[in-house]
Formats: structure tokens, C-alpha cells, sequence
């Protein structure tokens, strides 16, 4: 709804809808309120990570951002006292449409998913290649239950996933959550810094091919394996797969807690 909004408003700036008794002030209120949250979020967490306002497009510190909107309010309070206001016929029906328009383009473009049970998947899976480099996970992963994410430190996808497991780590540390990277070395710090995870234990794992195999592990037939592959294994099988939105902790808790827990099969 908060896109749709931003993009009525983007319309009507463009078609010349209810500019000075509208448009405008709506814009200044809406940078208003988007500063005030960024101030909140560096207060809290610091001038770092990507403040979203570009999406995956363009990553922006909270800062930048901020000053990016000041910028922004400025400009629009120099068209309202600057610039000539023409309205024309109609208008209201031609809002109308745009607000239609606006609110409808993003549920059509990404739908949004309510679900939070992950998929049932019952699949073997081979953990060994973890322990035959140098550098192996400071748990033991093949025994007992883990929810281990395959990321890689390119993927934006993952770099959400991250962020919000990095959330739930914090809230719920006793989480057996673990983390195995693939990519180039120097990349680890950029991918921190943006996903401010580095809490979660993680270990950056040398092998692309082993890698590869163990995320295709829990791909069904006719599926491409990518990235993030979430999967919550049970010793060396894979019993659920999850995508980053369905991470609900109390499911989460639930599973590593009970002994005899079972989701209800399902059908994507």
C-alpha cells in the first residue's frame, strides 16, 4: 500500500492533479514522516545497512537517505510557490484512475504470500563437505536440528533473508541458525555491513560444486536449485524448506522443541 501511495502520488505530480491542495503537501508529509523514521533507525541501529528506498536497485545509508529527502522537500516547496497551477476539466475523474492504477500495479507485480508454514520435504542430505576444508563450522550440523541457509554474498534475495534471520537470532538466540556463504572473500564485510548478521554463526564455505549439491539436495524434480536455500534438517535429512518470508519463530521454536511435530502437508 505504501508503494501504490508513493506512485498515486508520483501520477498526480505528473498529470497535475490537485497539486497545491493535495499533491504537495502530501509529498512534504510523506518525506516528513520517512525522516523521522530513518532518524528512529540510526538511533537504534546506526548509519548503516541499505535504508531500502531503491529497493535492490541502489543501496542508501538511512543518512543519505535523510538528506536525499530534505533535498527532495525543498524542491517540491519551490514548485509550490514557484510554479503556475493550470487545472483543467475532469481532473477528478483522471485521479480516480491514477489511484486505481497506483494501488492495484504492485499486489498485480508481487502478490503478496501470507503463509508462514514451510513446505514438507523429506529429502536426504549430504552436510560432510562442510568438514573437509580448513575452515568448518564451529557446530557439529549433522546431528540434531538446524535451520541452515545456502546464500550467496551476491544475491539481494539473500541479503533479505539474512536481515530478517538476523532479526530473529536476535530475539530468539537459542535458534539453532546457521548460515553457509559462497563467493568472493572480500565480499563477507559488504555483506555484513548491509545485512548486520554477522552474529548469526555463518562459515564461508570454498566450494562452489559441494555447495551446489547440497542445495540441490532439496530441490524437487523439475525445480532449478538458487539461492537462498533455507532448509531445517534434521540430522542428514532435510524435513521442511522455507523461503525468507515464511520465517515465523514460533514455528521455528516449535519444531526444534517437539520431538513428534508435524506440519500439515500442503500444495504450493
Amino acid at each position: 500500500m505504501m508503494i501504490g501511495f508513493e506512485l498515486m502520488l508520483g501520477l498526480m505530480l505528473l498529470f497535475h492533479i490537485y497539486l497545491k491542495s493535495f499533491t504537495y503537501k502530501a509529498v512534504i508529509f510523506i518525506l516528513v514522516v520517512f525522516i523521522v523514521y530513518l532518524g528512529v533507525v540510526i538511533l537504534k541501529q546506526g548509519n548503516t545497512g541499505n535504508c531500502g528506498c531503491f529497493g535492490d536497485a541502489v543501496a542508501m545509508t538511512p543518512m543519505a537517505a535523510i538528506i536525499k529527502n530534505m533535498i527532495m522537500i525543498g524542491i517540491t516547496l519551490i514548485l509550490f510557490y514557484l510554479y503556475p497551477v493550470k487545472p483543467y476539466k475532469f481532473q477528478e475523474y483522471v485521479c480516480l484512475l491514477l489511484g486505481l492504477v497506483a494501488f492495484s500495479l504492485p499486489y498485480i507485480f508481487n502478490p503478496i504470500y501470507t503463509g508462514t508454514e514451510p513446505k514438507p520435504c523429506h529429502k536426504p542430505i549430504n552436510l560432510s563437505p562442510l568438514y573437509a576444508f580448513d575452515s568448518i563450522p564451529n557446530v557439529e550440523l549433522r546431528t540434531g536440528k538446524h535451520i541452515i541457509s545456502f546464500m550467496s554474498l551476491t544475491c539481494p534475495h539473500c541479503k533479505k533473508a539474512a536481515h530478517l534471520f538476523n532479526i530473529i537470532h536476535h530475539e530468539h538466540p537459542d535458534l539453532p541458525i546457521y548460515f553457509v556463504l559462497t563467493g568472493p572473500k572480500p565480499l563477507v564485510s559488504n555483506f555484513f555491513k548491509e545485512t548486520e548478521s554477522q552474529n548469526v554463526p555463518h562459515l564461508l564455505f570454498p566450494s562452489h560444486d559441494d555447495f551446489k549439491n547440497m542445495i540441490d539436495a532439496g530441490v524437487d524434480s523439475g525445480e532449478a536449485g538458487g539461492v537462498p536455500a533455507i532448509y531445517w534438517i534434521c540430522n542428514d535429512t532435510i524435513q521442511y524448506k522455507s523461503t525468507y518470508y515464511q520465517l515465523d519463530p514460533a514455528i521455528m521454536e516449535a519444531w526444534v522443541n517437539h520431538k513428534d511435530f508435524k506440519l500439515k502437508e500442503r500444495k504450493d
